[in-house]
């Protein structure tokens, strides 16, 4: 019995966009991106523990709670140094999001339900909501450069210092690695291997 593996696979990918109303979500990132430049996805997996299983998910993200780098000028943000994502929760939800801070959590909630909110009461809140008892929530995703030592080997290995003993390489090889050494971009020192058997 032979298995069609790209018919399975092409089989539950169509489950998982149907069970995520994909056409729907897809429509209406479409309309923000027609109306506002961009819409925006939200993909993931929601797991259950009890279960030991999970759901693939698939939905529109609000683009007004979206904030980017603006010195981003790639089309993939491959550019950006962050991005921001802002979304209303409530206390419950976000103290199961973080339960090593959900004392704090109750405790700033607490501060802001005791505080009179006089002023402003026409503008729309930034960071509390007191009717619907929300908080603001902001992710950001940074990037962070670190620099790292790679050796390319002659069979095309390329591996990080951590995993070499230094003192497999004869001294003429590391001589030569060490004169082809070159700084990029991203941070990262390479050398060009040269060991001859």
């Amino acid at each position: 019995m032979t298995w069609n593996f790209a018919g399975c696979g092409e089989g539950m990918t169509k489950y998982i966009l149907d069970r995520c109303n994909y056409d729907r979500e897809e429509s209406q990132v479409f309309l923000d991106a027609v109306i506002g430049r961009i819409g925006w996805f939200d993909v993931g997996y929601r797991f259950n523990d009890l279960a030991t299983d999970g759901e693939a998910y698939v939905r529109r993200e609000d683009p007004f709670g979206m904030y980017l780098d603006p010195e981003t000028h790639a089309l993939d943000f491959s550019d950006a140094k962050y991005i921001c994502r802002a979304k209303w929760v409530t206390k419950d939800a976000l103290s199961l999001a973080y339960p090593e801070h959900a004392e704090d959590i109750r405790a700033q909630y607490a501060v802001y339900d005791k505080a009179e909110h006089t002023a402003g009461k026409d503008i729309d809140p930034l960071w509390y909501k007191r009717d619907t008892d929300k908080a603001r929530l902001v992710e950001c995703w940074y990037k962070v450069k670190v620099p790292q030592t790679l050796y390319y080997l002659t069979d095309g290995r390329v591996l990080p210092k951590e995993s070499i003993d230094i003192s497999l390489f004869s001294r003429r090889a590391c001589g030569r690695a060490a004169n082809n050494a070159y700084g990029t971009g991203e941070g990262r020192v390479v050398f060009r291997g040269c060991l001859a058997r």
